[in-house]
C-alpha cells in the first residue's frame, strides 16, 4: 500500500479508510460497502502503537484512528529501525548542553524555505551561545541547499536524533502542525507535544481564507500556546474567530519579511522592466482527496484551466511579450500534470521555491492566498481572481479594503487589468493596515516575545 514510489525518510500523509464487505455467490446483495464506526472515546485509541517489519531498514507503524465523523481509519508511516529501537530506548546522542533551553524550528518536514528556516537563522546567528537550537527536515529535501553553514544544527527527519532533540526541547517553533516535529503522530507522542511550549510562526498573514478548523484553539488541546500576527487587524481578528487570548496573541510581524524588506530596492531595481505574471491560487479543503478525474470535474480545475488556455490572454501575452508562469499550492501540486497550455509555464515545486517565484515575477494573480501580502510588500501588483464559481464557505469575508490588491470577478476584468503590471498607489498607502512594521526586526520581535512568554 505505501506504493514503490514512496521515499521512507519523507513526511508520508496518506490516510487509508477501513470498509467492510461481503458478497454472496449465489445471488448479489448490495454494491454499498460500508465505512467502519470507530468511536473517539472508545479506550483501544489509547493503544494505537502496531510496529510491524517492514524490512531490513524499516519498520512500520500502523496507526488506527477515529476520524471527525467517527469512522475508522489508519496510516502506514514506515520509520528506520534505529529510530524505532531508539524511541523505545531514548540515551544522549547529540551532546546537548544540559544548562541551555532547546529551540527547535521546522516547516514542513521536507521544507526550509519559509518563517521556520529564516527565525531559525536569525536564532542560530544571534542566540547560538546561550540556546541549543536545532532544525528538522528530512534527508532527502532539495532545501537542504538553503540551509547551507548551517549543518551543525541540523537534525534529519525520522533519524533517532529528531526523537532526542523533540524530547529535550523547551520550545518548538512550527509554521504548520506542530506534530511534524516527530517522525510519526501516535496517541502517547501526540500528548508529549501537547505538553511542549509552541510558538507558531505562520507562513502566511490570516485574513483571506478562514482556517480556524485547523488553527483554531481547540481547548483542551490548543494548537499553540504564542500566535504570531502582523497587525492589530489581524489580532482581533485571531482572538474573535480562532479562540486565543489577546495574551497568546504577539503582534511582531513574520520573520520572512525582514528578508523581503531588505531586498525589497535590489529586486525593483533589477526587474523594473520584467513582464512576467504568475499565476498562484491557494488550495481548496477536500479537493486534496480527489482522484485526477474527480478533480478534473471541480469548478477549480475548469476555471484556472480555461483561464490558461484563454485566446485573449494569449493575445496579451504575444502582443505585449509577457512570460506567464501558474504555480499550484504545495497540497495540489499532485494535480500539476493536468493543467496544460501551450503559452503558460505550469512549473512544479521542485524546480523554484516560493520565494524565488515572487522574486522572479512582476505581477501575482492569486485567489485567497496570503502570499499577496509577500508580494504587495515588494510593491508589486496583485489582483484577487474571484469569479463566483471560485467562492467557497471558507472565505473569511475581509474587508476589500484590506486587500493589497483589486477583486475580479471575470476574465474579461482580468484582462484589462493586465495591460497595466504597476502597482497602484492607492494600495501602497494600505501596506501599513495589512502589516504593522516597515522595518527588518521581526525575528528580533519574535524571539522576545517567546523569551517573555515561556520565561526562557
Amino acid at each position: 500500500m505505501l506504493g514503490d514510489r514512496y521515499t521512507y525518510d519523507a513526511f508520508n500523509a496518506n490516510i487509508y479508510d477501513l470498509l467492510f464487505g461481503f458478497s454472496i455467490r449465489e445471488m448479489p446483495i448490495s454494491g454499498f460497502i460500508p465505512r467502519i464506526r470507530h468511536f473517539k472515546n472508545h479506550p483501544e485509541l489509547l493503544n494505537d502503537e502496531h510496529w510491524l517489519p517492514l524490512n531490513e531498514q524499516y519498520d512500520v507503524l500502523v496507526r488506527p484512528y477515529s476520524t471527525v465523523s467517527e469512522r475508522l481509519a489508519m496510516r502506514l508511516i514506515p520509520v528506520p529501525v534505529e529510530t524505532v529501537e531508539y524511541y523505545a530506548d531514548p540515551r544522549p546522542l547529540l551532546g546537548l548542553d544540559p544548562t541551555k533551553k532547546t529551540i527547535v524550528c521546522y516547516e514542513y518536514p521536507d521544507k526550509a524555505q519559509d518563517n521556520g528556516m529564516i527565525f531559525f537563522k536569525y536564532l542560530v546567528d544571534q542566540h547560538r551561545k546561550h540556546f541549543n537550537i536545532y532544525y528538522i527536515i528530512s534527508r532527502s529535501s532539495p532545501d537542504l541547499k538553503n540551509l547551507a553553514g548551517y549543518e551543525n544544527h541540523i537534525v534529519f527527519y525520522k533519524s533517532p536524533e529528531n526523537i532526542e532533540v523533540v524530547q529535550a526541547a523547551d520550545v518548538l517553533c512550527h509554521t504548520h502542525s506542530s506534530s511534524y516535529a516527530l517522525p510519526f503522530s501516535t496517541y502517547r507522542t501526540e500528548q508529549f507535544i501537547q505538553e511542549k511550549h509552541k510558538i507558531f510562526l505562520q507562513h502566511g498573514v490570516t485574513g483571506s481564507k478562514d482556517v480556524s478548523s485547523i488553527y483554531g484553539k481547540k481547548l483542551p488541546h490548543p494548537f499553540t500556546n504564542l500566535f504570531v500576527v502582523s497587525s492589530e487587524r489581524e489580532k482581533n481578528l485571531i482572538e474573535r474567530d480562532y479562540g486565543f487570548d489577546a495574551d497568546e496573541i504577539v503582534v511582531t510581524g513574520m520573520a520572512r519579511f525582514d528578508q523581503l524588506i531588505t531586498e525589497r530596492s535590489r529586486w525593483l531595481k533589477r526587474y523594473k522592466n520584467r513582464k512576467k505574471i504568475l499565476i498562484m491560487p491557494t488550495w481548496r479543503p477536500k479537493l486534496d482527496t480527489y482522484p485526477d478525474e474527480q478533480f478534473m470535474e471541480s469548478d477549480y480545475y475548469q476555471e484556472f484551466q480555461a483561464l490558461i488556455t484563454d485566446e485573449r490572454l494569449k493575445n496579451l501575452v504575444m502582443d505585449n511579450k509577457y512570460e506567464v508562469s501558474f504555480y499550484l499550492h504545495r497540497n495540489f501540486q499532485k494535480f500539476s500534470h493536468l493543467f496544460h497550455s501551450d503559452f503558460v509555464d505550469v512549473v512544479g515545486q521542485d524546480v523554484f521555491t516560493v520565494k524565488e517565484l515572487l522574486e522572479n515575477h512582476h505581477v501575482l494573480i492569486t485567489d485567497y492566498s496570503s502570499v499577496g501580502l509577500d508580494f504587495s510588500l515588494m510593491h508589486k501588483k496583485v489582483l484577487y481572481y474571484r469569479p463566483p464559481v471560485l467562492i467557497g464557505e471558507d472565505n473569511a469575508g475581509e474587508s476589500t479594503d484590506l486587500l493589497p490588491g483589486d477583486i475580479i470577478e471575470s476574465r474579461e476584468a482580468l484582462m484589462e487589468s493586465l495591460r497595466e503590471l504597476k502597482m497602484p498607489k492607492r494600495f501602497k498607502r494600505n501596506l501599513s493596515h495589512i502589516y504593522a512594521f516597515d522595518d527588518t526586526k521581526a525575528s528580533k520581535r519574535i524571539f522576545e516575545a517567546m523569551q517573555h512568554h515561556f520565561h526562557l
